[in-house]
């Protein structure tokens, strides 16, 4: 089965896997920041962070042929008001937000607040420069900035797509563009080579089964602590050269979670068909189209404002889990797809806060 469309037609398959991966969001961060515990030593936090990011960053290069076609200018405007403009406007929101909960709307003395302010002004200017927060949509901006200026070289596409790469692994990390931007130009390789896809289609299976053994050794090694593959290379193989075994964790990192995310991207594309679906389906690609808007909110409802109140220690692993983490990422998600309808009604509010442009 052919996945590639259209510029102008919605695939549902991928509008499924967007809102698959921005589950998968709202339950990592509910195990993440409703324990105390590491997130790390969470067994299930570690399967979902090791290719939903990866699954996004690839499903952007897949749509990212058109805009190669912009002029330099409106290709900067375009990719800056969809991407950075959010990111500053929900950064003051977010930036005011975290002052409150700071002050618990108590009041103290004003020399106390000024000094609370300035620290604001700083949390906002910092957030807006550095990775944090909404890490992900100013690594996908870089992304497609890289990935415009290759395309416009002389140079064939596999050598274009070669040399950015190298380019991204000496980039400075704040920006994981090491990591993302290689599924990202997997993704544009996806999108435009039909053999690609066919394979990815055909071979889901195989690519399923590999991700899987893969997952057997992605532990806690990953987040610099001891693990199966650490102790089988210092142990068994006396490999204890720490620049090599930094080298091994970014390539398996890199490995696992473009494994993961074409195995699921050829699940979706061979079992959700273009045409006439059931009810479930289409309700979830008709959500699938807000994902941008379902990160941005979840900063501040998840993991700012309910994580300020909820601890959840106590339930049981099981219970918590594969009951209570992903209930509370249903509501969360509910809440801002709601949400992000009922501003998207004015034009002036999805510019600022999602990016549309009115056409």
């Amino acid at each position: 089965m052919s996945i590639a469309s259209g510029p102008k037609v919605r695939i549902k398959a991928f509008d499924f896997l967007k809102l698959y991966a921005i589950f998968l969001v709202l339950w990592g961060h509910s195990i993440q920041y409703f324990l105390s515990t590491n997130h790390y030593d969470e067994p299930v936090y570690r399967i979902i962070y090791s290719f939903h990011m990866p699954l996004f960053m690839m499903i952007s290069g897949y749509f990212a042929q058109s805009s190669m076609s912009y002029s330099p200018l409106d290709f900067v405007r375009k990719k800056f008001v969809q991407l950075i403009l959010p990111t500053f406007i929900w950064g003051v929101i977010l930036g005011f937000i975290c002052f409150l909960i700071r002050n618990h709307l108590s009041t103290q003395s004003p020399t106390l607040w000024i000094i609370d302010i300035k620290e604001t002004i700083v949390f906002i200017l910092k957030g807006f420069v550095g990775p944090y927060p909404f890490w992900f949509l100013k690594t996908c901006f870089f992304c497609y900035i890289l990935a415009y200026c290759g395309s416009h070289l002389r140079l064939s596409k596999y050598l274009w797509m070669a040399l950015t790469i190298i380019i991204s692994q000496y980039i400075p990390h704040f920006v994981l563009l090491d990591t993302m931007y290689p599924c990202f130009v997997v993704g544009m390789e996806l999108r435009d080579n039909k053999k690609f896809c066919s394979m990815i289609c055909n071979r889901y299976l195989w690519l399923s089964a590999l991700f899987l053994i893969m997952l057997c050794f992605w532990d806690q090694f990953f987040w610099g602590y001891d693990g199966i593959l650490k102790t089988i290379m210092i142990d068994y193989l006396e490999i204890s050269n720490n620049s090599f075994l930094d080298l091994f964790v970014k390539l398996y990192r890199l490995a696992i979670g473009i494994v993961g995310s074409l195995a699921f991207i050829g699940i979706a594309c061979s079992l959700i068909p273009q045409g006439k679906t059931n009810k479930f389906i289409s309700l979830c690609c008709n959500w699938g189209q807000y994902t941008l808007g379902v990160y941005i909110l979840q900063n501040i409802l998840l993991e700012t404002l309910m994580a300020e109140y909820i601890l959840l220690d106590g339930v049981n692993f099981y219970i918590f889990n594969f009951l209570v983490a992903p209930l509370l990422s249903l509501i969360v998600l509910i809440i801002c797809v709601h949400f992000i309808k009922l501003t998207s009604k004015s034009p002036k509010l999805a510019l600022f806060f999602w990016g549309k442009i009115s056409r």
